[in-house]
């Protein structure tokens, strides 16, 4: 009997194999995602150059090239850093990373961290542009006897005006921030913490990355304060368009600049804003940083964790694509999971849910089809490290 059953097992693969497989090899060859290799990229004034790093990704069919353009923030063109443009070029199934260089000038001004962006367009051979589409250059000033530009005593490391960290660092909370169309609006954060010495102030503002200024989203430039003895949050809204045209995701970049009172910009002074093509009808998905909204909305997945302390608390979402998302449990550099929902039903029907993780904490995640009311529940014992999974037979709900 037990032999009669894996040999019903090893049948039952080899068909799915069978429906997947020619599926597979029909696919047309990719050229390829390009990006930048991080949404920024730290310098030392004094260093006299920054090397930008240009990744390809996800295919590398045909020979394709993508141009790149620096564009000034807080800092000048000509007297911070050279401006620079050009093409970089890979060849058929070349998938090096290429790079290029920019010029930093070392001024010998008494100034705090000033910033310019870089951004990607125009790529050709059918390849497409990534999500980190802009960078931001953060030059780090050498004229200065603290590690951020103020005139303390003893030196600090993000202080500022003071005999230590009194009045704080101020940081982005997250590298990426959602924001679906049909919402209107991208929900950026900014914390000022470590320090509350002082009133304090910020500059934060937008930058296109593959999302357009007045196309996509409203140019958004503000300055956000804290007063004197004051921590927290502050939330800045940026207006986004739903134009009910299909599209890929779409991507903006926010900066912070030219803090001021003697507090710190932290690591974390730019994003990227992702923003999502959906439908948002009703009965549509509500994505927020506790819900992942797939396939235009259709599909809702949330999920929890539980420790070995008996902790617990939800997933934390950072949509990819519209097919597919990331989560984080603890802290946002720390990625746990990866899951995708796949449009299965030329091949056999159904919706396909596909996740794999990197933690050994329990969790449990449910996928609920919207349109249907279905639902989905996959769940990983405590201390058990799970198996990338592959549900081809999750939704039986095509149209």
């Amino acid at each position: 009997m037990q032999l009669r059953s894996k040999l019903l097992s090893l049948a039952t693969v080899l068909f799915l194999l069978s429906i997947v497989a020619p599926q597979v090899l029909a696919m047309p060859e990719n050229p390829g995602r390009l990006q930048f290799r991080g949404a920024s990229f730290p310098i030392e004034e004094e260093a006299g150059q920054v090397t930008i790093v240009v990744k390809r990704q996800n295919g590398s069919h045909g020979e394709v090239t993508v141009d790149y353009e620096t564009s000034a923030g807080s800092a000048t063109a000509g007297e911070d850093y050279e401006e620079s443009s050009g093409t970089l070029t890979w060849g058929d199934g070349d998938r090096s990373d290429k790079s290029f260089t920019v010029t930093i000038f070392d001024d010998e001004l008494d100034e705090g961290q000033e910033t310019f962006g870089v951004q990607l367009s125009n790529p050709t051979g059918d390849a497409t542009l990534g999500s980190v589409s802009v960078t931001t250059v953060r030059i780090k000033p050498s004229d200065r006897e603290d590690d951020d530009g103020g005139d303390d005593d003893g030196g600090d490391d993000d202080g500022g005006d003071d005999d230590g960290d009194d009045s704080g660092t101020i940081k982005l909370t997250s590298i990426t921030y959602p924001a679906y169309e049909s919402s209107g609006v991208a929900l950026v954060t900014v914390e000022r913490a470590d320090g509350s010495a002082g009133a304090v102030t910020v500059d934060f503002s937008t930058l296109d990355g593959s999302a357009v200024a007045g196309d996509d989203y409203t140019t958004t430039q503000t300055t956000l304060a804290w007063a004197d003895g004051e921590l927290g949050l502050q939330t800045v809204t940026i207006p986004v368009f739903d134009d009910d045209v299909a599209e890929d995701l779409e991507t903006v970049t926010v900066v912070l600049t030219n803090a001021t009172g003697g507090a710190s910009l932290g690591v974390r002074d730019s994003a990227t804003v992702l923003v999502i093509d959906d439908d948002g009808g009703a009965g549509a998905c509500v994505p927020d940083e506790e819900t992942l909204c797939l396939q235009d909305g259709r599909f809702e997945i949330v999920g929890t964790w539980t420790d070995f302390d008996g902790n617990s608390g939800p997933f934390h979402f950072v949509p990819a694509t519209d097919g597919a998302g990331l989560a984080w449990f603890f802290t946002d550099d720390n990625v746990e999971f990866l899951i995708k929902v796949l449009n299965g039903c030329p091949v056999n029907g159904h919706f396909w849910v596909f996740y794999a993780a990197t933690t050994n904490v329990a969790f449990s995640v449910t996928v609920t089809d919207l349109q249907t009311g279905d639902i989905s529940v996959y769940e990983n014992p405590l201390g058990s490290v799970p198996l990338a999974t592959t549900d081809v037979n999750a939704f039986a709900t095509c149209p």
